[in-house]
């Protein structure tokens, strides 16, 4: 019953303009439509895993999908898209600080609800829409409109050079895992990789984090978690008498 209700609330989502009166960013509108449909289909794939540690592993990728579509998402300009997005995030989070199946997939379905709304949103934000404004408002609005839209081409530029600069760092430590994993015995492997993760996590959870952290942090919970199902799912038993 609560669940229906947190679905029908996240359905009455609109969606407006952050800015007066702009038409919407058609590129970057389409854009976070197809950025939202790749959360959508890795938070869907998360809720049908049994296995936690899949299901955490496509979590991450949702997560870092939202992130990757921040600046688009502002760009295009739809206030709803991105207080939905927000709350999906959030409850991503809560997914992935679970210790069961079950509350995993709890905060998975409110996410999956949260995106569902904004992309039902996002449609509506896109239809064509009538004016009523008089020319000198409209003039006035849409010079606003463009500064807004210039500031965002400039978020949008850093983010990518952001992004960039963190997948090139993390590309050794992917590597230097994967040998850890290959070379390794797996208790302590598996040891390690789960100490990496617990470490990230509350660096992860810190409410002050910066966005290019988050991003850094939830990409390191994904790559040790890929790892980490790399790993048998039980360790054999000459695993276990080496470490006595």
């Amino acid at each position: 019953m609560i669940l229906k209700n947190l679905i029908e609330i996240s359905l009455l989502f609109g969606c407006f303009s952050l800015y007066p009166r702009t038409i919407p960013n058609t590129d970057s509108c389409e854009s976070v439509g197809s950025n939202m449909a790749y959360i959508k289909s890795q938070t869907e794939t998360a809720l049908k895993k049994d296995d936690l540690d899949m299901a955490k592993y496509h979590t991450y990728k949702a997560l870092n999908g939202i992130w990757k579509a921040k600046a688009s998402i502002e760009k295009c300009g739809c206030a709803g898209v991105i207080e939905g997005m927000q709350m999906a995030s959030q409850h991503l989070k809560e997914a992935i600080r679970t210790y069961s199946i079950e509350d995993s997939k709890t905060f998975l379905h409110i996410a999956l609800q949260r995106t569902l709304s904004s992309i039902v949103a996002l449609k509506k934000f896109g239809a064509p829409k009538k004016s009523n404004y008089r020319d000198d408002i409209l003039t006035m609005n849409t010079h606003k409109g463009e500064e807004a839209k210039n500031a965002s081409e400039v978020s949008l530029l850093r983010q990518t050079d952001i992004i960039a600069q963190i997948e090139n760092s993390l590309s050794k430590f992917e590597s230097s895992l994967y040998e850890v994993v290959s070379i390794t015995d797996c208790y302590q492997a598996r040891d390690f990789i789960e100490e990496v993760q617990g470490k990230t996590s509350r660096k992860l959870n810190n409410p002050d984090i910066s966005e290019g952290k988050q991003y850094y942090h939830s990409r390191v919970l994904e790559i040790t978690q890929e790892a980490l199902l790399k790993l048998p799912s039980k360790c054999p038993t000459k695993g276990l008498l080496a470490r006595k």
